[in-house]
């Protein structure tokens, strides 16, 4: 049997350095329109994909928690002018975004730490990212979440597609963690390689240092001294240094030494929320590109294979309008209908999984111009 995945433990200094190091070199290749990262960029900003992706969830997640902020008390905010007015303001504004070199800076330090985490220690990040302080989760949000991944994306797709197989409506958090090992042990026999290559090779390609740079190293013992060369040798335990904290509070912190956010550590919680009927059977589009990794999901199909892009900016209207924001159910029907023969057959798709639908509205602007755009890949 391979190895399991090997756990390190990062140096939070040597880390934080390694994220200044990464990011002075980003921006120092970036030419900012007065300053700014407007939408397009943001998915591109980072070479390694995983990075950016982190930092997609931050914007998605202040975005949501601004919307829910968008009432009165004195006002009638589920009257229909009111809703249309909204949304059309909301659609307006997700076409824009616009974000400060500051802003992003922040955004990028806390992306950079959790994949930094990602990479050293995936199962517990996994955990407290799906999970929290939850012993179990809904599979609609282990779902809406999923997208997020391309590191270790392989695992996560192989066991969304177990949890879909075997219509789990409860994912509990021993058994993601089980099946998590189990995918690995696959992973290993089928590329005949220890999945620590795996990680050290993602982060190599995503720091240019091997990870053993970052890593905390034990003070070492001194030579015992033997008192009047008669006396027995006395062994002396050092105690082992504490690393495994939290991070610290970036206030508490001496400028330019704060250590980044942990996106999903501490007691904050994943939002529990109620589950949606998903696509099935649909691969999702955000996984590992390297070779040996798809061969552990022998079910993804290759199909017609063609490509759906869609500007970030529209992406993000998309998902939030006709997706209910689950970025993962928008993503998976993209990329079936990516593997539509022709355009009857994309049509169908369309009908089945979003203008079939109660809650959309076909006639609205939104929907129109995503069949339209989708209409003209055929």
């Amino acid at each position: 049997m391979m190895a399991a995945i090997k756990k390190y433990k990062p140096d939070e200094e040597k880390v934080n350095r390694l994220i200044q190091d990464l990011i002075a070199r980003e921006f120092a290749k970036k030419s900012l329109d007065k300053g700014k990262i407007p939408g397009p960029e943001v998915l591109e900003f980072c070479e390694h994909k995983q990075i950016n992706l982190f930092v997609l969830f931050q914007v998605y997640q202040d975005w949501n928690s601004y919307m829910h902020r968008i009432v009165h008390p004195y006002f009638d905010f589920e009257h229909v002018e009111v809703r249309t007015a909204l949304d059309q303001f909301l659609n307006v504004v997700s076409q824009h975004i616009y974000i400060s070199e500051n802003d992003y800076r922040k955004l990028l330090e806390s992306a950079v730490f959790n994949t930094v985490k990602l990479m050293l220690n995936p199962e517990e990040l996994l955990s407290k990212f799906f999970f929290g302080t939850n012993t179990r989760i809904p599979v609609s949000v282990f779902d809406k979440y999923a997208g997020y991944f391309s590191d270790f994306g392989f695992a996560i797709q192989a066991i969304r597609d177990y949890f879909e197989k075997n219509l789990v409506k409860q994912v509990e958090k021993a058994d993601f963690l089980n099946k998590f090992e189990k995918v690995i042990e696959l992973y290993e026999k089928r590329t005949g390689k220890p999945v620590r290559n795996y990680q050290d090779e993602l982060f190599r390609k995503a720091f240019g240092v091997e990870p053993e740079s970052v890593l905390f190293k034990e003070p070492e013992k001194p030579e015992p001294k033997p008192e009047n060369n008669l006396a027995e040798t006395k062994k002396v335990e050092f105690e082992k240094v504490e690393i495994e904290k939290q991070p610290v509070n970036p206030e508490q912190q001496p400028k330019n030494e704060k250590l980044p956010i942990d996106l999903f550590g501490g007691s904050k919680q994943v939002p529990v929320e109620p589950e949606e009927e998903l696509p099935k059977t649909l691969a999702d589009q955000f996984r590992s590109n390297q070779n040996e990794t798809e061969n552990v999901l022998d079910q993804f199909s290759k199909g017609n294979g063609k490509t759906i892009d869609i500007p970030v900016h529209k992406q993000f209207q998309f998902v939030q309008k006709i997706f209910a924001g689950s970025s993962v159910k928008y993503k998976v029907v993209l990329e079936k209908i990516g593997q539509a023969s022709d355009a009857g057959a994309a049509q169908d798709i369309l009908n089945k999984y979003v203008l079939n639908s109660n809650e959309i509205n076909t006639e609205s602007e939104v929907v129109k111009e995503f069949v339209e755009l989708i209409r003209s890949r055929f």
